[in-house]
C-alpha cells in the first residue's frame, strides 16, 4: 500500500455542501414563513413574514388594488346607501359625510346599523401572497440545490488565488 492511497477521514466538500444547504434552507424558511409575534394569536398572518414585508405586499397590492366594500350592519351596499346608513348612525345630514369629530360620540344612534368600509379584495390578496410565497420558496430551494457545486468551486478558486 502506498502513502497516497490513504483515505481522508473527512470529506470537506461534502460537509461544506451539506452545511450550505442546511443554512440556506433554514434562512429561506425564516424569510418566507416566520411571523414575529408581539402577542399571542391563533392565526397565521402571511402579511407579517419578512418576505412579505420586503416585496410580496408591494407586489400583491400592485396586482390586486384596494377596492372599498361598503357595509351597513351586515349587508353589503353601494356608496349611496352607505352614506344614508352613515347619516342615520351619526345623526348628521348626508351632506357632511364623512366629517365627524370627537364631539360626535354622544350623537351616535346605536339602534341604527353601523356603517363600515372594508377592503373587498383582502381575501384574494392573501391567497395570492400565500401562493407566491410557496412558489418563490420552492424556486429558491431549487436554486440552492442547483448552484451548490458552482458556489463551492468558486470558493475553492478564490482560496487558491489567495
Amino acid at each position: 500500500m502506498k502513502k497516497n492511497d490513504i483515505k481522508k477521514k473527512y470529506d470537506f466538500p461534502k460537509i461544506f455542501k451539506i452545511i450550505y444547504l442546511f443554512l440556506g434552507f433554514s434562512l429561506l424558511a425564516l424569510l418566507f414563513f416566520y411571523t414575529p409575534k408581539q402577542e399571542y394569536n391563533f392565526g397565521y398572518k402571511i402579511w407579517k413574514t419578512p418576505a412579505s414585508k420586503i416585496f410580496l405586499n408591494k407586489f400583491t397590492d400592485f396586482i390586486i388594488p384596494y377596492t372599498p366594500d361598503y357595509r351597513c350592519g351586515g349587508k353589503v351596499v353601494d356608496k349611496n346607501r352607505h352614506i344614508e346608513c352613515w347619516s342615520k348612525y351619526w345623526r348628521k345630514p348626508a351632506v357632511l359625510y364623512p366629517k365627524w369629530t370627537a364631539k360626535d360620540i354622544p350623537g351616535v344612534n346605536f339602534s341604527a346599523p353601523e356603517p363600515q368600509v372594508w377592503d373587498g379584495n383582502s381575501d384574494l390578496r392573501n391567497k395570492l401572497r400565500m401562493i407566491l410565497s410557496i412558489i418563490l420558496f420552492g424556486a429558491s430551494v431549487f436554486c440552492l440545490w442547483r448552484f451548490r457545486d458552482k458556489l463551492f468551486n468558486s470558493l475553492i478558486s478564490f482560496y487558491k488565488k489567495i
